[in-house]
Protein backbone atom coordinates (compact mmCIF):
# COMPACT_ATOMS: atom_id res chain seq x y z
CA UNK A 1 0.00 0.00 0.00
CA UNK A 2 1.97 2.86 -1.31
CA UNK A 3 2.20 6.61 0.86
CA UNK A 4 -0.51 9.01 -1.27
CA UNK A 5 1.55 12.02 -2.51
CA UNK A 6 0.50 14.88 -0.26
CA UNK A 7 -0.01 18.69 -1.55
CA UNK A 8 2.62 21.19 -0.36
CA UNK A 9 -0.34 22.64 1.82
CA UNK A 10 -2.70 20.18 2.41
CA UNK A 11 -6.05 20.09 4.66
CA UNK A 12 -4.24 19.11 7.46
CA UNK A 13 -2.00 21.79 7.37
CA UNK A 14 -4.49 24.36 6.29
CA UNK A 15 -7.21 23.45 8.72
CA UNK A 16 -4.31 23.76 11.62
CA UNK A 17 -3.60 27.05 10.63
CA UNK A 18 -7.18 27.58 10.38
CA UNK A 19 -7.49 26.75 14.73
CA UNK A 20 -4.02 27.59 15.34
CA UNK A 21 -3.54 30.89 18.00
CA UNK A 22 -2.09 34.23 16.22
CA UNK A 23 1.48 33.21 17.54
CA UNK A 24 1.14 30.00 15.39
CA UNK A 25 2.23 28.24 18.32
CA UNK A 26 -0.77 26.07 19.79
CA UNK A 27 -4.16 24.86 18.04
CA UNK A 28 -6.97 25.47 20.43
CA UNK A 29 -7.41 22.19 21.60
CA UNK A 30 -10.03 23.06 24.14
CA UNK A 31 -12.64 23.73 21.41
CA UNK A 32 -15.10 21.74 20.16
CA UNK A 33 -15.62 23.10 16.93
CA UNK A 34 -11.89 23.22 15.99
CA UNK A 35 -10.90 20.02 17.12
CA UNK A 36 -13.88 18.04 14.89
CA UNK A 37 -12.78 20.40 11.56
CA UNK A 38 -9.76 19.27 12.25
CA UNK A 39 -11.23 15.47 12.25
CA UNK A 40 -13.17 16.15 9.00
CA UNK A 41 -10.19 17.36 7.07
CA UNK A 42 -7.72 14.70 8.56
CA UNK A 43 -9.49 11.82 10.08
CA UNK A 44 -9.03 10.97 13.88
CA UNK A 45 -5.66 9.19 13.91
CA UNK A 46 -4.45 11.97 11.86
CA UNK A 47 -5.68 14.35 14.32
CA UNK A 48 -3.90 13.44 17.42
CA UNK A 49 -0.87 13.16 15.34
CA UNK A 50 -1.10 17.11 14.42
CA UNK A 51 -2.58 17.69 18.20
CA UNK A 52 0.58 16.25 19.46
CA UNK A 53 2.60 18.17 17.46
CA UNK A 54 1.40 21.60 17.99
CA UNK A 55 2.33 21.62 21.56
CA UNK A 56 -0.55 19.09 23.03
CA UNK A 57 2.18 16.95 25.14
CA UNK A 58 0.98 13.07 24.49
CA UNK A 59 0.26 10.93 27.09
CA UNK A 60 3.42 8.65 28.10
CA UNK A 61 2.34 7.10 31.20
CA UNK A 62 0.27 3.65 30.73
CA UNK A 63 -3.46 3.44 31.28
CA UNK A 64 -4.74 1.64 34.12
CA UNK A 65 -7.21 -0.96 34.67
CA UNK A 66 -10.22 1.31 35.47
CA UNK A 67 -9.34 3.37 32.24
CA UNK A 68 -9.62 0.59 30.25
CA UNK A 69 -12.89 -0.25 31.46
CA UNK A 70 -13.89 3.43 31.10
CA UNK A 71 -13.14 3.21 27.27
CA UNK A 72 -14.55 -0.30 27.02
CA UNK A 73 -17.80 2.19 28.08
CA UNK A 74 -17.28 4.77 25.46
CA UNK A 75 -16.53 1.86 23.02
CA UNK A 76 -20.07 0.14 23.80
CA UNK A 77 -21.85 3.40 23.18
CA UNK A 78 -20.11 4.01 19.43
CA UNK A 79 -20.55 0.46 18.78
CA UNK A 80 -24.24 0.18 19.60
CA UNK A 81 -24.84 -1.98 16.47
CA UNK A 82 -23.34 -4.58 17.99
CA UNK A 83 -25.30 -6.77 20.98
CA UNK A 84 -24.27 -6.63 24.67
CA UNK A 85 -22.69 -9.98 24.10
CA UNK A 86 -20.68 -9.13 21.05
CA UNK A 87 -19.26 -6.60 22.97
CA UNK A 88 -17.95 -8.51 25.49
CA UNK A 89 -16.79 -11.10 23.51
CA UNK A 90 -14.59 -8.44 21.38
CA UNK A 91 -13.50 -6.78 25.15
CA UNK A 92 -12.71 -10.07 26.71
CA UNK A 93 -10.51 -11.24 23.88
CA UNK A 94 -8.37 -8.33 23.26
CA UNK A 95 -8.32 -7.61 27.35
CA UNK A 96 -7.02 -11.81 27.17
CA UNK A 97 -4.50 -11.20 24.15
CA UNK A 98 -3.32 -7.87 25.64
CA UNK A 99 -3.27 -8.74 29.33
CA UNK A 100 -4.89 -5.85 29.77
CA UNK A 101 -1.73 -3.39 28.04
CA UNK A 102 -1.33 -0.49 26.53
CA UNK A 103 -2.28 -1.84 23.15
CA UNK A 104 -5.93 -2.81 24.50
CA UNK A 105 -6.41 0.67 25.87
CA UNK A 106 -5.40 1.66 22.03
CA UNK A 107 -7.50 -0.53 20.23
CA UNK A 108 -10.88 0.17 22.17
CA UNK A 109 -9.87 4.04 22.03
CA UNK A 110 -9.57 4.04 18.34
CA UNK A 111 -12.84 2.01 17.91
CA UNK A 112 -14.48 4.81 20.29
CA UNK A 113 -13.73 7.55 18.43
CA UNK A 114 -12.46 11.41 19.88
CA UNK A 115 -15.39 13.87 20.73
CA UNK A 116 -18.16 11.49 18.73
CA UNK A 117 -16.47 10.46 15.87
CA UNK A 118 -14.32 7.83 15.06
CA UNK A 119 -14.39 4.04 13.57
CA UNK A 120 -16.48 1.16 14.43
CA UNK A 121 -16.51 -2.77 14.33
CA UNK A 122 -18.82 -3.60 11.63
CA UNK A 123 -20.43 -6.75 10.34
CA UNK A 124 -20.75 -7.79 6.82
CA UNK A 125 -24.34 -8.74 5.76
CA UNK A 126 -26.47 -9.98 2.73
CA UNK A 127 -24.42 -9.84 -0.32
CA UNK A 128 -21.75 -8.58 0.74
CA UNK A 129 -21.05 -11.06 3.05
CA UNK A 130 -21.73 -13.95 0.37
CA UNK A 131 -19.00 -12.42 -1.52
CA UNK A 132 -16.74 -12.09 1.39
CA UNK A 133 -17.25 -15.46 2.65
CA UNK A 134 -16.73 -16.20 -1.25
CA UNK A 135 -13.09 -15.18 -1.14
CA UNK A 136 -12.63 -16.67 2.16
CA UNK A 137 -12.13 -13.16 4.05
CA UNK A 138 -12.95 -13.35 7.44
CA UNK A 139 -12.50 -9.53 7.95
CA UNK A 140 -11.18 -6.43 6.36
CA UNK A 141 -9.84 -3.08 7.15
CA UNK A 142 -8.43 0.19 5.37
CA UNK A 143 -5.88 2.64 6.80
CA UNK A 144 -7.76 5.06 8.94
CA UNK A 145 -10.95 3.35 8.55
CA UNK A 146 -13.65 1.00 10.14
CA UNK A 147 -13.33 -2.75 10.52
CA UNK A 148 -15.68 -5.05 8.75
CA UNK A 149 -16.12 -8.95 9.71
CA UNK A 150 -17.87 -12.01 9.18
CA UNK A 151 -20.42 -12.26 11.89
CA UNK A 152 -18.82 -15.98 12.35
CA UNK A 153 -15.45 -14.96 13.86
CA UNK A 154 -17.56 -13.64 16.99
CA UNK A 155 -17.78 -17.43 17.43
CA UNK A 156 -13.98 -18.01 17.99
CA UNK A 157 -12.73 -18.72 20.70
CA UNK A 158 -10.89 -15.58 22.74
CA UNK A 159 -7.62 -16.95 22.08
CA UNK A 160 -8.33 -16.49 18.37
CA UNK A 161 -10.93 -13.74 17.62
CA UNK A 162 -8.06 -11.26 20.30
CA UNK A 163 -5.26 -11.82 17.54
CA UNK A 164 -7.51 -11.61 14.83
CA UNK A 165 -9.42 -8.37 15.52
CA UNK A 166 -5.12 -6.61 16.48
CA UNK A 167 -4.15 -7.94 13.21
CA UNK A 168 -7.28 -5.77 11.72
CA UNK A 169 -6.22 -2.91 14.13
CA UNK A 170 -2.67 -2.81 12.87
CA UNK A 171 -3.70 -2.08 9.40
CA UNK A 172 -5.48 0.72 10.35
CA UNK A 173 -1.84 2.40 10.57
CA UNK A 174 -0.78 0.97 7.12
CA UNK A 175 -0.42 3.06 4.00
CA UNK A 176 -3.03 2.94 1.21
CA UNK A 177 -2.63 0.17 -1.08
CA UNK A 178 -2.44 1.27 -3.93
CA UNK A 179 -2.56 -1.69 -6.69
CA UNK A 180 -0.91 -3.76 -4.27
CA UNK A 181 2.43 -1.72 -3.90
CA UNK A 182 1.94 -1.76 -0.07
CA UNK A 183 0.97 -5.46 0.36
CA UNK A 184 4.66 -6.18 1.77
CA UNK A 185 2.98 -4.03 5.07
CA UNK A 186 0.27 -7.59 5.56
CA UNK A 187 4.05 -8.79 6.74
CA UNK A 188 3.47 -6.57 9.86
CA UNK A 189 -0.09 -7.65 10.62
CA UNK A 190 0.41 -10.94 10.62
CA UNK A 191 3.56 -10.59 12.37
CA UNK A 192 1.23 -8.96 15.11
CA UNK A 193 -1.31 -11.91 15.06
CA UNK A 194 1.29 -14.35 15.90
CA UNK A 195 3.07 -12.67 18.34
CA UNK A 196 -0.62 -12.72 19.94
CA UNK A 197 -1.74 -16.43 19.06
CA UNK A 198 1.55 -17.68 20.64
CA UNK A 199 0.50 -15.43 23.65
CA UNK A 200 -2.76 -16.82 23.97
CA UNK A 201 -1.70 -20.63 23.13
CA UNK A 202 -3.69 -20.70 19.46
CA UNK A 203 -1.61 -23.53 18.51
CA UNK A 204 -3.86 -24.22 15.37
CA UNK A 205 -3.28 -20.80 14.20
CA UNK A 206 0.17 -20.21 14.44
CA UNK A 207 1.31 -23.07 11.37
CA UNK A 208 -1.25 -21.39 8.93
CA UNK A 209 0.48 -18.30 9.95
CA UNK A 210 3.66 -19.27 9.18
CA UNK A 211 2.46 -21.05 5.72
CA UNK A 212 0.87 -17.56 4.95
CA UNK A 213 4.16 -16.17 5.14
CA UNK A 214 5.95 -18.74 3.81
CA UNK A 215 4.01 -18.60 0.45
CA UNK A 216 3.86 -14.92 0.26
CA UNK A 217 5.55 -14.56 -3.12
CA UNK A 218 2.62 -16.73 -4.70
CA UNK A 219 -0.18 -14.96 -2.33
CA UNK A 220 1.10 -11.21 -2.95
CA UNK A 221 3.56 -11.24 -5.84
CA UNK A 222 7.44 -11.97 -5.90
CA UNK A 223 8.08 -8.22 -5.49
CA UNK A 224 6.84 -8.27 -2.14
CA UNK A 225 7.58 -11.90 -0.92
CA UNK A 226 11.05 -10.41 0.58
CA UNK A 227 9.61 -7.27 2.47
CA UNK A 228 6.78 -9.25 3.54
CA UNK A 229 8.72 -11.94 5.34
CA UNK A 230 11.06 -9.10 6.58
CA UNK A 231 8.14 -7.19 8.30
CA UNK A 232 6.67 -10.30 9.68
CA UNK A 233 9.87 -11.69 11.55
CA UNK A 234 11.54 -8.24 12.64
CA UNK A 235 7.89 -7.34 13.66
CA UNK A 236 7.67 -10.46 16.23
CA UNK A 237 11.48 -9.99 17.61
CA UNK A 238 10.56 -6.56 17.87
CA UNK A 239 7.28 -7.41 19.65
CA UNK A 240 8.65 -10.29 22.00
CA UNK A 241 11.40 -8.13 23.01
CA UNK A 242 8.88 -5.12 24.17
CA UNK A 243 7.14 -7.73 25.68
CA UNK A 244 10.55 -8.85 27.54
CA UNK A 245 11.19 -5.17 28.82
CA UNK A 246 7.69 -4.59 29.83
CA UNK A 247 8.41 -7.64 32.20
CA UNK A 248 11.71 -7.44 33.42
CA UNK A 249 11.39 -3.72 33.42
CA UNK A 250 14.89 -3.43 31.70
CA UNK A 251 16.43 -4.87 28.53
CA UNK A 252 20.07 -5.84 27.18
CA UNK A 253 19.70 -4.63 23.74
CA UNK A 254 21.48 -1.40 22.93
CA UNK A 255 18.23 0.29 21.50
CA UNK A 256 16.28 -0.25 24.49
CA UNK A 257 19.03 0.42 26.67
CA UNK A 258 17.47 2.84 29.76
CA UNK A 259 13.96 2.11 28.68
CA UNK A 260 11.30 0.80 31.68
CA UNK A 261 8.56 -1.79 31.95
CA UNK A 262 6.41 1.38 31.33
CA UNK A 263 8.59 2.51 27.93
CA UNK A 264 7.74 -0.88 27.24
CA UNK A 265 4.14 -1.26 27.16
CA UNK A 266 4.04 2.29 25.32
CA UNK A 267 6.38 1.12 22.44
CA UNK A 268 3.93 -2.00 21.60
CA UNK A 269 0.84 0.32 21.95
CA UNK A 270 2.89 2.97 19.44
CA UNK A 271 3.96 0.37 17.28
CA UNK A 272 0.81 -1.74 16.72
CA UNK A 273 -1.41 1.32 16.22
CA UNK A 274 1.39 3.38 14.13
CA UNK A 275 3.77 1.43 12.15
CA UNK A 276 3.40 4.14 9.11
CA UNK A 277 5.09 6.36 11.28
CA UNK A 278 6.89 4.67 14.51
CA UNK A 279 8.86 6.76 16.67
CA UNK A 280 12.63 7.58 16.63
CA UNK A 281 12.99 5.14 19.48
CA UNK A 282 11.21 2.56 17.57
CA UNK A 283 12.43 3.05 14.13
CA UNK A 284 16.39 2.82 15.93
CA UNK A 285 14.71 -0.53 17.54
CA UNK A 286 13.43 -1.79 14.27
CA UNK A 287 16.65 -1.13 12.45
CA UNK A 288 18.98 -2.77 15.04
CA UNK A 289 16.65 -6.10 15.15
CA UNK A 290 16.47 -5.75 10.71
CA UNK A 291 20.19 -5.90 11.13
CA UNK A 292 20.47 -8.65 13.83
CA UNK A 293 17.66 -11.00 12.81
CA UNK A 294 20.07 -14.24 12.81
CA UNK A 295 21.20 -13.36 16.61
CA UNK A 296 17.43 -13.74 17.64
CA UNK A 297 17.19 -17.42 17.85
CA UNK A 298 15.73 -20.00 15.79
CA UNK A 299 11.80 -19.63 15.77
CA UNK A 300 9.75 -20.85 13.18
CA UNK A 301 9.37 -17.57 11.96
CA UNK A 302 13.22 -16.82 11.36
Amino acid sequence: MAAIARSEQGPQQRVVAAISTPSGAAPIASSVAGVRALQRAVGNRATGRVLAQRRVLARRSPHSDKDLLAMMQKFRKKNDHLTEAEQNKIFWSIKKATDSDEVAWKFFDYYSGYLGAGHKIKKWEGEELAGMRAKTFLANTKPDDDTYIDPAVLLLPDESLGPLLLHEFAHTAHHTNVLGNSDYEEGEAYGVEYFYAERTGDSARMPKIVNIITNAGARWGRQQEKATKENFRVTYVLMKELAKLTSAGSSTLPALAGKSAADGRLMSADFVSGFNSLSADLQTLWNHIKANLSSFGSSDVL
